[in-house]
């Protein structure tokens, strides 16, 4: 009885968490509009564009050729 509630605590904790974590994603969307006047769009091309930055240079040293490749990507 007791590990079906700790397991459906768990499941419920799951949920919540996605719950949560979508209604941060939106609120952080309409704060980024009013605050730089970007777009949902705007900003998931410069995510998806970061990201991929990202999976090529897992093989650098540190973490200045990171942040060298991203400025550069843009200039």
């Amino acid at each position: 009885m007791l590990k079906n509630r700790i397991n459906s605590f768990y499941v419920l904790r799951g949920i919540l968490s996605h719950i949560i974590n979508a209604k941060l994603s939106i609120y952080c969307r309409v704060i980024g509009y009013f605050d730089n006047g970007t777009i949902s769009e705007t900003v998931e091309v410069i995510d998806n564009k970061l990201k991929l930055i990202k999976r090529s240079g897992y093989g650098f040293r540190n973490s200045d050729n990171l942040r060298t490749r991203y400025l550069l990507n843009w200039t």
